[in-house]
């Protein structure tokens, strides 16, 4: 179980949830400002309306007003009453409360049949200067209900005569008021620029300026600001009180004396839309918080189970059902390694095993190996890689204890084997300590280095990684990436090492050896680069170059006029399995115009250990188009007589090995024997490695001719060959 995932995964979820919560509570109040906004929006709408509908109705009386009174100026005989009588029937029409007439001296004779003394009041004395008015609101007689009155000046000969007067009671303006907003729970009122109620709804009726709260320590500061702005001619809005309830108002000018109107809306509107709202986002929350909860439960749990199945595939064998390789790399620690060493341990030729046996019994061996190694050695720790690739970690106090360890496991195998429990087979192990190295790549890789080194040797089942294996696979790195520059440099030479007849002394053939020159003019030891490229399969090229080589300098040679001698060319036993050589060869022969008898291939006796049938169709192939096939190195451990029975080699070359033992009283009767085997085979035997004058006598008595060695002549460089064999074509 993964707890930083875990824990990655709750804390991601959590963000999100209050993200979400985040994101429902921002949306409420950007609905609410928007609600609030959108109230105020229809708010001013309304007022407007309300505004121009105030207007309509007042300029509409004033406009019949002037008319009348027009009429009346065009009248020749002018009579008060008259006209009183007249203005009943407008009173009924236009739905005034009277209409009158005030002559110059001040006196009003109205419908209702007063006459009222006015000369004292402003609007009769503005009115006598000619303004048309409509006066503040005032009570009637009665004290029941407001009223306002229209004041239209009556002319004569250009002079102001008389006053028509028209009184309009003030709730005649709310009915113009009373435009539906706000699903009918809005109003509006008038007030003058003193903050005294013109026209009002039934919800203020009969309360004073007082009865609004504008003095409540809540709204006082709003009232004050509306007063400002109301003597400023400016418009805003206001929050205040009646009988309890709270209200948003916007308020502007009517255009008619110093009148504002007022547009209300109860703040339990704004706030029963907001709550609605607010409830309706809450059940929403809920019900996405509940299902991103479900869903997050879900998610959590799938990617637990997916986890581990992941988990499973990638830190757990498929075959052994156990922890891999790739769980090790995952839980490596630095300060694990004190007294523990890794192993990389896989079965010799295991490809080998799989296409003879068949991959069922590849997979039971590998389950045997690894059940084996937690048998003996139930302490440490074995995880697969891949194929018969195994990866362990052994712990130890020295390093005699990791050896016993090992050796125990390989008997195990050993018994087993002899048992008949398992089919045949061998085991490499490479080991490198884990202290001193923070990588286990690393480590890993050093043990790779070290098993490789014993691959392929039988007798040696593990191997230590230390300094001096890692400057030789440096090296050999070195060297294979080196390669290709080399032959495209030419840097490879062949220098040649002539055969004698020891009886005359004479060059009868010589064998091409190379060397390697590399851009500094320093020799490499074919030692040091030729197990490298035979391990890489890069011999198979070399070996091509060396022929082209071989095959110009017998060119060159003959162009000089110099007698050649036979000259032996080494192949890698690889070739045995590029049969298309034989082609190659047969191609070079031709276009160098060398003759086959000038040729002779040799093979090393480590060759016999592969497939014999493929090796004798290689030698017969060579047969074939001529050439002479010698063994090479005869005598370093593979030799049997049924080798030398079962290949139709032509000579044998006798290994420096035994030569440097004559003198030896079983060796001498060893070579001894060789020798006259060869020649029952009618067989040449050629010796290897000769250096001294005992040698050249032993071998002459018993009746091998051929030598090849440091008392005869040493490697020589291609010019130096060249000089020697016309040397001895001037002295015959």
């Amino acid at each position: 179980f993964n707890k930083r995932l875990f824990l990655s995964h709750v804390i991601l979820l959590t963000i999100i949830l209050l993200s979400i919560t985040y994101f429902a509570i921002s949306y409420v109040e950007r609905m609410e400002e928007k609600i609030e906004n959108t109230t105020k929006a229809t708010l001013q709408l309304v007022s407007s309306q309300n505004v121009k509908a105030i207007q309509k109705e007042v300029f509409s009386k004033q406009e019949f007003l002037k008319v009348v009174a027009e009429d009346m100026e065009t009248e020749e005989r002018f009579d008060i009453l008259d006209n009183i009588k007249r203005f009943k029937k407008y009173v009924r029409n236009y739905e005034f409360y009277n209409m009158g007439l005030i002559n110059k001296d001040g006196i009003c004779y109205t419908t209702l049949d007063e006459t009222l003394d006015l000369h004292n009041y402003d609007y009769f004395k503005r009115g006598m200067k000619g303004e048309v008015q409509i006066s503040q609101s005032y009570k009637s007689e009665d004290k029941k209900m407001d009223l306002n009155i229209y004041i239209v000046p009556v002319y004569k000969k250009h002079k102001v005569k008389m006053l028509l007067t028209a009184t309009y009671a003030s709730d005649k303006f709310l009915e113009r008021l009373n435009i539906a907003s706000f699903q009918g729970i809005g109003g509006s009122f008038a007030v003058n620029g003193i903050g005294k109620l013109v026209a009002h709804s039934k919800e203020i009726e009969g309360n004073s300026v007082d009865g609004l709260n504008w003095n409540d320590k809540e709204f006082s500061q709003s009232f004050e600001s509306m007063m400002s702005n109301i003597k400023e001619e400016k418009v805003g809005y206001i929050e205040y009180h009646v009988n309890e309830k709270e209200y948003l108002g916007f308020y502007e000018p009517v255009g008619i004396n110093d009148w504002y109107l007022i547009s209300y809306v109860p703040k339990n509107y704004i706030d029963k839309n907001v709550n609605e709202l607010t409830k309706e986002v809450r059940i929403i929350s809920v019900v996405i918080i509940i299902a991103f909860c479900v869903f997050s439960g879900l998610w959590i749990l799938y990617s637990f189970l997916y986890q581990r199945g992941v988990n499973n595939r990638i830190f757990y064998d498929s075959l052994t059902k156990e922890k891999n390789y790739e769980y090790l790399k995952h839980a490596f620690y630095k300060e694990d390694s004190k007294n523990k060493s890794l192993i990389a341990l896989d079965i010799d030729k295991f490809k080998i095993i799989n296409m003879m046996y068949g991959l069922n019994v590849g997979d039971q061996m590998l389950l045997y190996l690894y059940g084996t190694f937690k048998e003996v050695l139930p302490k440490d720790i074995l995880y697969r890689n891949k194929a018969d690739e195994f990866v362990g970690i052994i712990y130890h106090e020295t390093k005699q204890e990791l050896m016993d360890k090992l050796e125990l496991l390989n008997q195990k195998i050993q018994e087993d084997m002899k048992n008949n429990k398992i089919y045949h087979m061998t085991i490499s192990i490479g080991v490198c300590a884990l202290e001193g190295y923070s990588s286990l790549q690393r480590i890993y890789g050093n043990a790779i280095i070290a098993k490789n080194q014993i691959k392929g040797n039988t007798n040696i089942v593990y191997n230590f990684f230390d300094d001096k294996l890692k400057e030789n696979f440096i090296e050999c790195g070195r060297m294979e990436s080196k390669f290709e520059t080399a032959l495209g440099n030419e840097e490879f030479e062949v220098w040649y090492q002539p055969k004698y007849n020891m009886e005359n002394e004479k060059i009868v053939s010589a064998e091409a050896l190379v060397r390697w020159r590399d851009e500094s003019g320093h020799l490499i030891s074919p030692g040091k680069f030729i197990p490298v490229f035979e391990k890489n399969g890069q011999i198979i090229r070399l070996d091509e170059e060396i022929i082209k080589i071989v095959y110009n300098d017998l060119r060159e040679a003959k162009e000089f006029g110099i007698q050649t001698v036979p000259v032996s060319i080494n192949l890698s036993r690889l070739h045995l399995d590029c049969p298309e050589f034989i082609q190659k060869i047969e191609q070079l022969t031709k276009e160098y115009g060398i003759e086959p008898c000038e040729i002779v291939f040799e093979i090393t006796e480590s060759a016999l250990l592969g497939d014999k049938e493929s090796l004798n169709c290689f030698i017969e192939g060579l047969h074939r188009l001529g050439f002479q096939v010698d063994m090479d190195d005869y005598g370093t451990g593979v030799s049997s007589l049924d080798s030398l029975s079962s290949f139709s080699f032509d000579t044998i070359k006798l290994d420096k090995s035994f030569i440097d033992n004559i003198g030896n009283k079983k060796m001498d009767i060893v070579i001894k024997s060789t020798i006259k085997m060869t020649k029952d085979l009618d067989m040449e035997i050629i010796a290897e490695g000769v250096e001294t004058k005992e040698q050249v006598k032993f071998l002459l008595e018993n009746d091998c001719l051929i030598a090849q060695g440091f008392y005869y002549s040493k490697p020589l460089k291609k010019e130096q060959y060249f000089l020697k064999l016309k040397e001895i074509k001037e002295k015959k």
